[in-house]
């Protein structure tokens, strides 16, 4: 009987986890809560009335990664979708690093080109060519 109750146990959490997860994802998409200068795990976690400890673990455990990895990941796909629009092409860099929750450009270029392998600006330059605007 004690095993049936910690393969319980485990399911449970697994399920709650995944819940978690998923519910994080469909805040983060749909609010766009990372593009806040000031987002934080502890935001989050208050949006779905967990403790950050608790949600950090489980970002871990699931992700693979940590938080500000994972807020990273989404400002920078944020960032190509607007350097890939056409009507973007006159905005800086420093408007975009702001837009995207960055509170410095060199913070912006170094997650950029550390997920891009380019800079923000060779990404533009590149989708220009790609899309043959110019």
């Amino acid at each position: 009987m004690k095993r049936l109750g910690s393969i319980f146990f485990k399911t449970y959490n697994q399920e709650f986890a995944d819940s978690l997860i998923n519910r994080s994802f469909r805040l983060m998409n749909q609010e766009k809560l990372y593009l806040e200068s000031n987002f934080s795990i502890e935001n989050l976690a208050t949006r779905l009335n967990v403790s950050s400890c608790l949600l950090s673990q489980i970002i871990h455990d699931k992700l693979d990664q940590n938080f500000f990895d994972l807020v990273i990941h989404y400002r920078i796909q944020e960032a190509k979708k607007v350097l890939e629009n056409p009507k973007s092409q006159q905005m800086t860099m420093d408007k975009l690093a702001f837009e995207m929750g960055y509170s410095s450009i060199s913070a912006f270029f170094d997650d950029f080109k550390q997920h891009t392998n380019q800079t923000p600006s060779e990404y533009r330059k590149q989708m220009n060519l790609i899309c043959g605007s110019s």
